[in-house]
């Protein structure tokens, strides 16, 4: 599985065959953003729990935009996405998990999430 923050730090993408996507060569999309609807742009991420593995990237045949050896995270902790409320991801052995942390003032009817590129939604019988 990968997963990727954007800039902002409110908006994550996740790309997986484990999370239940189609695989390569059928139809549908192979990744699925998630947005915090009205989350901060300057929300900002720290990672919390540095993993051994790297990541590399090979663009195109142009050694020069290649990037290799960026470190990865199995915990990662945004805060402020919106006033009072940080966005805590961290890896599991199912995929990709996270928990909204709320301080005692933030309003928790702010949080609201948003999928573009999901063609339905759906909550699973366990929530």
């Amino acid at each position: 599985m990968t997963v990727s923050l954007a800039r902002s730090g409110s908006e994550f993408a996740v790309s997986s065959l484990e999370a239940g996507l189609p695989k390569a060569g059928t139809a549908g999309p192979r990744n699925v953003r998630v947005q915090f609807v009205g989350g901060s742009r300057a929300a900002v991420a720290e990672p919390l729990l540095e993993s051994s593995d790297r990541i590399s990237y090979f663009t195109g045949p142009d050694p020069s935009k290649w990037v290799t050896g960026v470190k990865s995270y199995h915990r990662v902790r945004v805060h402020d996405v919106y006033p009072g409320t940080d966005v805590v991801y961290y890896s599991h052995p199912h995929g990709l998990e996270y928990d909204v942390v709320l301080s005692p003032a933030a309003d928790p009817n702010a949080v609201q999430l948003a999928f573009p590129d999901a063609t339905s939604v759906r909550l699973a019988p366990d929530g």
